[in-house]
C-alpha cells in the first residue's frame, strides 16, 4: 500500500468520501480548491494532509508532507493573539502562490477556519480562486460553510466530514487508543462520559482523553456547566455573570466549555420534549453529556421548551463570537445579558 492510501487510512469512517478522493487522486483530478466541512476534531487537518499526499507520486515528498516538513505545504492560520485569518495573510498568500515550489512539481495551502474570515479577507481570497496560478492547491477548512461568501462555495469543492454515534465512537477509541481502553477498563462511566462529550468526533475524544488527568472523573468541565446551567435556572443576573466569570479566560477553553455547555443544554431539550410528549421525569437514554436522573429531570423542568432551544443558540453565537476575535470578558458579558434577558 502507498503512503497516499495509508494517509487516507488514517482518517476513521468517511469510507465514500475517501473512495471518491482516491478515484481523483487515481486520475488526477483532484480540484485545485476543496472545501472541508466540519466540526471542531472531525479530521480536517488529517484528510487535507491526506489530499496533499495523494498529489505526489515520490515516497520522499509524501514523507515529508506526512511530518509537516514540507516547504510546499503550508498551513496558513491566524496571526499571533487572532483566531481568523485577515485580509494581510491573504494578500501575502496571494503573492506566494505565484513562486515556484521548491521540493515538489505544486503546491499546497491548507486554510484554517475559513468560515470566520471577515467579508474582506474572504474577497481577496475570491479573487485567487478565481485566478489560481497553475500546480497550487487551495484546501479550506472551515465548520460552517454557510459562514462563507457564496461565491467562495461555489468555486471550490465541498466535502463534508462525518460526525459518528457515540456506539461507533466508543468502539473506535477502545480499539485505537490506550487512554481510552484503559479508562474503559477501570471506570466505564468515565469513559462514557468522555465519549458523549466528543459530540461525535474522534478528534474530541482523543484530546479529552488525553488531556485528563489520572486522578480525575473524566468529567472534564462538567462541575462548571451544571453551575451556570443551575444560575441560568435561577433566572438572577448576578449568579449567572458569576457562573460565567468562574469559566476559563482563555478563549479556546471558554469555547470548549460553552460546547460541552451546548451538548448539556441539547440533553435538556430531550428531556423536556419527552416530559411534553410522555410526562415523564426526563432522565432515560439518548442524552449525550448529562446523566439520566431526578437532578436532569428537575432541570430541564425549569425551563420552558423555548427557553431551551434559544439558550442553546446563544451558546453557538457566543462561540462564534470568541472566532471572531471579541474580548473574552465583552463576551461574558454579553451572553449574560441574552441569557437574562425575559424578552430574548
Amino acid at each position: 500500500m502507498t503512503m497516499a492510501g495509508d494517509s487516507f487510512d488514517l482518517l476513521f469512517g468517511n469510507e465514500e468520501l475517501k473512495a471518491l478522493l482516491r478515484g481523483r487522486a487515481a486520475s488526477r483530478t483532484i480540484p485545485h480548491a476543496c472545501l472541508l466541512e466540519g466540526p471542531q476534531g472531525s479530521g480536517k487537518h488529517t484528510l487535507a494532509t491526506a489530499i496533499a499526499c495523494a498529489l505526489t507520486e515520490t515516497e520522499s515528498g509524501r514523507r515529508k508532507i506526512a511530518e509537516g516538513i514540507c516547504p510546499d505545504v503550508a498551513v496558513i492560520t491566524a496571526a499571533k493573539d487572532r483566531l481568523t485569518i485577515g485580509v494581510d495573510i491573504i494578500r501575502a498568500l496571494r503573492e506566494d502562490a505565484y513562486i515556484a515550489p521548491n521540493d515538489l512539481d505544486f503546491k499546497v495551502y491548507i486554510l484554517e477556519r475559513t468560515d470566520a474570515m471577515t467579508v474582506q479577507a474572504q474577497n481577496a481570497l475570491l479573487k485567487l480562486l478565481e485566478e489560481p496560478p497553475e500546480a497550487v492547491y487551495f484546501l479550506l477548512l472551515c465548520e460552517n460553510a454557510s459562514a462563507l461568501l457564496p461565491t467562495i462555495r461555489s468555486r471550490t469543492a465541498a466535502m463534508k466530514l462525518q460526525v459518528f454515534s457515540c456506539e461507533t465512537l466508543a468502539g473506535y477509541m477502545r480499539q485505537s487508543d490506550a487512554k481510552a481502553a484503559a479508562l474503559y477498563a477501570a471506570d466505564p462511566a468515565a469513559f462514557d462520559h468522555i465519549i458523549r462529550a466528543a459530540d461525535g468526533t474522534v478528534g474530541r475524544a482523543k484530546k479529552l482523553f488525553s488531556s485528563r488527568k489520572a486522578s480525575g472523573s473524566g468529567k472534564t468541565a462538567e462541575g462548571a456547566v451544571w453551575t451556570l446551567l443551575r444560575a441560568i435556572a435561577s433566572r438572577h443576573a448576578f449568579e449567572v455573570l458569576n457562573a460565567l466569570n468562574a469559566l476559563p479566560d482563555k478563549r479556546e477553553e471558554l469555547s470548549e466549555t460553552l460546547l460541552e455547555t451546548r451538548t448539556a443544554v441539547r440533553d435538556l431539550i430531550l428531556c423536556k420534549a419527552r416530559m411534553l410528549r410522555e410526562g415523564e421525569s426526563g432522565g432515560g437514554a439518548g442524552l449525550l453529556y448529562l446523566p439520566g436522573g431526578e437532578e436532569t429531570g428537575e432541570l430541564a423542568a425549569r425551563f420552558s421548551l423555548t427557553e431551551l432551544l434559544r439558550m442553546e443558540a446563544e451558546l453557538e453565537d457566543a462561540r462564534t463570537a470568541l472566532a471572531a476575535n471579541v474580548n473574552v470578558q465583552t463576551e461574558k458579558l454579553y451572553l449574560c445579558s441574552r441569557l437574562t434577558s425575559p424578552d430574548a
